[in-house]
């Protein structure tokens, strides 16, 4: 059996049946505006009502005018009211609550997850690329900012040893200058040539010790003989190699070159790495 009740708040009219009423113990949604009221309390007596409603329900419908006929008037609630049990039906398993809102409600609440979601992944996804390029950056360019940011290089060093890596003395061979060279043939052994110089490092930072290469020359500027002298073989036993030399320090070296018997005239030096 159907009867008609009414939303209070809208009055909106429609037809529930004692089945829908048993489900929620008469609670029932307006499918119009989702105000949610007790049906029972709302009853309307159908003959008494008829003519009401039909006034109510012309001056909301521009093309259904009322008629004193009765079949039309009737004719007029079964449409609205199918048109609002239709509504209710489709959500009458879930009653509106605060906590359990409409289905449309709930998708939009999940399409908002959904986007802050993915906008999260996305900035980890960002975070994460960024983080590895400044990690790779600091691997192959850990040397120079161990020589712009000293004290860095104790974390730098800690980190390589996790690595398999290691954090070198710069070699910036435009820092490192020759000066004061002389080279004289010895009084007692013939061939023997000692040359005399000093290395520079005119950095603002401690440097690896270059090799010294010296190459001597005929009368026509030519090379006869090449000999290239490591930081072992020039420096003295105590020198702590590791080191490097310090920024604007002097090294006077001292070095033997044989000419194996052939004439020179000449001779040059370079510090090469």
């Amino acid at each position: 059996m159907r009867s008609i009740t009414h939303c209070p708040s809208c009055q909106t009219q429609f037809f529930v049946t004692e089945e829908q009423l048993n489900k929620h113990h008469g609670q029932v949604r307006c499918g119009q505006c989702l105000h949610v009221f007790d049906a029972r309390e709302q009853f309307i007596d159908e003959e008494h009502d008829y003519t009401d409603t039909a006034s109510s329900t012309s001056d909301q419908t521009e093309n259904i005018k009322p008629t004193t006929s009765s079949t039309v008037t009737t004719d007029v609630n079964v449409n609205n009211a199918k048109d609002n049990i239709s509504d209710e039906i489709q959500t009458e398993d879930q009653p509106y609550n605060p906590d359990n809102p409409p289905e449309i409600t709930k998708k939009r609440r999940i399409n908002q997850i959904s986007i802050k979601a993915r906008n999260i992944l996305t900035l980890l996804f960002a975070s994460t690329l960024l983080l590895a390029a400044i990690a790779q950056s600091i691997y192959f360019l850990r040397n120079t900012i161990a020589i712009y940011y000293p004290a860095s290089k104790a974390y730098l060093t800690q980190a390589c040893q996790s690595l398999g890596c290691r954090i070198d003395l710069p070699k910036k061979i435009e820092f490192i200058v020759i000066d004061d060279s002389d080279m004289q043939e010895d009084k007692v052994y013939a061939g023997l040539m000692h040359l005399s110089s000093t290395i520079i490092n005119q950095a603002a930072f401690n440097q690896a010790y270059p090799n010294v290469e010296i190459t001597l020359t005929d009368t026509e500027d030519k090379p006869k003989l090449r000999r290239t002298f490591t930081p072992n073989e020039y420096l003295s036993e105590h020198t702590d190699i590791t080191k490097g030399i310090t920024a604007g320090e002097n090294i006077k070296i001292q070095l033997a070159i044989t000419t194996a018997g052939i004439a020179v005239a000449g001779y040059r030096v370079f510090v090469t790495y």
